[in-house]
């Protein structure tokens, strides 16, 4: 999940396609494991 994720700069509409898994159940599953709560995004520079 991660990978996909890091490969669709954070869009998980586009991650869950790329791993072949429904958008709902990966939502879910990202919940879960608190990536969430556990990503943040750097500001540029």
């Amino acid at each position: 999940m991660m990978e996909a994720l890091e490969e669709t700069s954070g869009v998980q509409a586009r991650a869950a396609r790329l791993i072949g898994m429904p958008l709902r159940t990966f939502a879910l599953k990202y919940k879960q494991f608190g990536l969430a709560a556990s990503r943040h995004r750097e500001p540029p520079g």
